[in-house]
């Protein structure tokens, strides 16, 4: 499966298009993100299977705006949580609703600051969350729920954090079990010094927010979403196919490693 292919380029379906260059399947640079190309893959893996993505690099290297543009682009309303902040489930849920509890059934209050009705969650600084809530956060990102109460339209939970260093909490490893993928920052020193210039030169919505030269030509998200929801398109397009021509091979790649 390469999701990065553009459609129909160079596989001889009939909508392949051979006047003239293949457009473009980038979408990050839509956001602003230069330097970022190695990402788009995990992302598009990420978003067609639904499965977590924890995303390491090193501090402001804008791990978290990459996730929550990522999610804005596909129009997903998402819930940004800092996991160095919270220290309890309530702070992710939300306290029980004691009216239902009087009822005796179990809910939870609606709030606008909870993982209730978002339909991807972005949790930010992982290695930080405290011990006790680590085990906590297994539910949500296996089985979309809290406590068996079920996230209802919730598509896509990442998370972003640092390498291990001063402050970083060991992560359980049955939490890193949940993340199917785990992606690298690419480091702004390894890149190209036209893609560095690039870096310097971007301004991010939440930098200098009085200045409106600065944001005369804002991130094209519906670009960007346009392209992405096209490639997640195609990608689950060609699963079947692809599963029934690699299954066999990944079975026995993953029984030889395990052992």
């Amino acid at each position: 499966l390469d999701p990065i292919a553009p459609r129909g380029a160079a596989t001889g379906a009939p909508d392949a298009d051979h006047r003239g260059p293949p457009p473009d399947p980038h979408f990050l640079t839509h956001l602003g993100l230069h330097g970022l190309e190695q990402l788009e893959i995990p992302l598009v893996i990420h978003a067609t299977l639904g499965t977590p993505l924890y995303l390491v690099g090193d501090r402001g290297s804008a791990k978290s705006r990459l996730l929550v543009s990522v999610y804005r682009a596909l129009r997903l309303r998402t819930g940004n949580f800092n996991l160095a902040m919270s220290g309890q489930l309530e702070d992710l849920a939300g306290w029980p609703d004691a009216r239902a509890l009087g009822e005796g059934r179990w809910a939870w209050q609606a709030a606008p600051h909870v993982v209730w009705d978002k339909e991807a969650l972005v949790f930010d600084e992982l290695p930080r969350v405290a011990q006790q809530l680590q085990g906590k956060l297994f539910d949500i990102l296996r089985d979309h729920s809290v406590m068996g109460t079920p996230i209802e339209g919730l598509q896509l939970i990442s998370a972003a954090g640092n390498p291990p260093g001063p402050g970083s909490h060991p992560l359980d490893d049955a939490l890193i079990g949940r993340f199917g993928l785990v992606a690298r920052m690419p480091t702004v020193q390894d890149m190209d010094p036209e893609v560095q210039a690039a870096i310097i030169e971007s301004v991010g919505e939440s930098d200098a927010p009085l200045a409106d030269v600065f944001h005369a030509v804002p991130p094209a998200h519906e670009a960007a979403g346009a392209t992405l929801r096209g490639l997640i398109e195609d990608a689950r397009a060609e699963l079947h196919s692809t599963t029934a021509a690699l299954g066999p091979a990944v079975t026995t790649y993953v029984h030889c490693i395990s052992k």
